[in-house]
C-alpha cells in the first residue's frame, strides 16, 4: 500500500459525477414544469375578456360580446361570440 486511503479513485469520481447528474436533472425537470406553468398562465391571460351580451343576438349592444347558453337565458342551446359583422359559434347545441 502507499498510504492512500482509497484504492479506487474511479468509485469516488463516479459518485460525485453521479451526484452533479441528479442535481442537473432535478433542475431541468424543475425548469420545464416553471416554463410550461409560465406559457399557461400567459395563454389564459392573453385571451381578453369579453362583456356578456344583453340579447342572444347581440342586439343591445356591446359588440363584440359573448352570449353564454348555460348561464343566460334558459340555459340551454348555444354559446356564441357576436361581432358586429355575424356570430362565430363557440359551444355545442345542448
Amino acid at each position: 500500500m502507499n498510504g492512500r486511503t482509497d484504492e479506487r479513485p474511479g468509485v469516488a469520481i463516479a459518485v460525485v459525477l453521479g451526484g452533479v447528474l441528479a442535481v442537473m436533472a432535478a433542475g431541468a425537470v424543475a425548469l420545464i414544469v416553471a416554463a410550461a406553468m409560465a406559457v399557461t398562465a400567459a395563454s389564459e391571460s392573453a385571451t381578453p375578456e369579453l362583456p356578456a351580451c344583453v340579447n342572444e343576438d347581440g342586439s343591445g349592444g356591446p359588440m363584440p360580446c359573448v352570449w353564454d347558453a348555460e348561464k343566460r337565458g334558459n340555459g340551454e342551446g348555444q354559446s356564441v361570440i357576436v361581432y358586429s359583422d355575424g356570430i362565430v359559434s363557440i359551444g355545442e347545441d345542448d
